[in-house]
């Protein structure tokens, strides 16, 4: 029985539907917007009880995500009552707003914030061709640096596509070279945009020349590289090295985590799953008209997720070897791909073989 927590691990919080970019992967379909298209979007004091609410529900960290979160200007009031209130906060962010007034202002917070900052490519032509934003890239790159003098070291994330997985190598160089210690690589979910380049998700051969070479770059570099193993994205001779011990100490949960142990309230207060579904049939319910700890509790939608469903998945999964650690994969993928949750991880290279 997989089942859920009492009360959520993580919390994400969408503080804007806007952003300064218009990435041709993004789920959330964000892009430059005027004040009058961000009129439905949480205030600053709907946010503030929300998390008190999360505080008093004893939920370990907020995410704090967009759009561009920084596009909001009571961005570091928000930042500093997830710090007054000990939400362990991290923040996602393209890093193009990220000034060096804006780096000392996270200088002066007072515990350790995560920051992520996305890069798609070494170079302006490779990163710039993914956000379509002129000049993105060098903002981005001075966001680190700036970041970085003022005694914060942020880690990097990078979705891979065919579009930009050859590009892996040299980003592993510029980020170690820069002083970034983490480097996330993340795969393409059809979600939102990501539908329409949905036919450069990358195949078994490619996800295994990107394993060789991080492999083979890990042995003279000090950057961690994460690879977010719980996707069933790997090639099977990488999964084949898995054991039952390396599942017991590096995964905090086996399987998609979404409503079992972390759920997403949208910037207009709607609350899901999965950041990935956003169609309105999965939302779970609105803060604006009941508390989260309800919904958590209550929300039909959410109890899909919960229980032991494996004997709801597909029968290629069920009879796959690799149930166990992956239990079907993401199910986002699946429903944006077939329009059912629980068919086989389209990206799954066992499933591309055998199906």
């Amino acid at each position: 029985m997989m089942g859920y927590l009492e009360t959520p691990i993580q919390v994400a919080i969408e503080l804007t539907s806007g952003c300064n970019q218009n990435c041709v992967h993004c789920f959330a379909e964000s892009y430059p917007k005027s004040p009058n298209d961000l009129l439905s979007e949480l205030s600053f004091e709907e946010i503030r009880d929300l998390l008190y609410e999360l505080s008093s529900m004893k939920v370990f960290r907020v995410v704090l995500t967009g759009g561009e979160p920084l596009l909001r200007k009571d961005f570091f009031e928000i930042l500093k009552q997830c710090v007054a209130l000990r939400l362990s906060p991290s923040i996602t962010t393209n890093g193009t707003l990220i000034t060096k007034h804006v780096a000392a202002r996270f200088g002066e917070i007072d515990i350790n914030v995560g920051l992520q900052i996305s890069l798609y490519g070494a170079t302006s032509e490779a990163h710039n061709k993914f956000v379509v934003t002129d000049g993105a890239f060098e903002k981005s790159i001075r966001g680190i640096k700036n970041l970085l003098t003022s005694g914060i070291t942020p880690s990097v994330s990078v979705t891979v596509t065919k579009l930009n997985y050859r590009e892996i190598p040299k980003l592993t160089v510029l980020v170690d070279s820069l002083g970034v210690r983490e480097l996330h690589v993340l795969n393409l979910v059809p979600s939102g945009r990501g539908r329409q380049i949905w036919s450069s998700v990358l195949n078994a051969q490619e996800w295994l020349w990107i394993f060789n070479t991080l492999c083979h770059m890990s042995l003279k570099m000090r950057i961690i590289f994460d690879l977010k193993p719980y996707l069933p994205v790997v090639p099977s001779g990488y999964l084949e090295r898995i054991t039952a011990d390396m599942v017991q100490r590096d995964f905090e949960f086996v399987g998609c985590p979404c409503g079992r142990t972390w759920c997403t309230v949208l910037s207009d207060g709607k609350v899901t799953a999965c950041s990935y579904l956003r169609d309105p049939k999965f939302y779970a319910g609105d803060i604006r008209t009941a508390p989260l700890e309800r919904i958590w509790k209550e929300s039909l939608v959410l109890h899909q997720w919960r229980g032991d469903t494996l004997y709801q998945l597909d029968e290629l999964c069920r009879s796959c070897r690799f149930l166990d650690l992956c239990r079907g994969g993401c199910p986002a993928a699946a429903y944006s791909f077939y329009g059912i949750m629980r068919s086989p991880d389209p990206r799954c290279p066992l499933a591309q073989i055998m199906s």
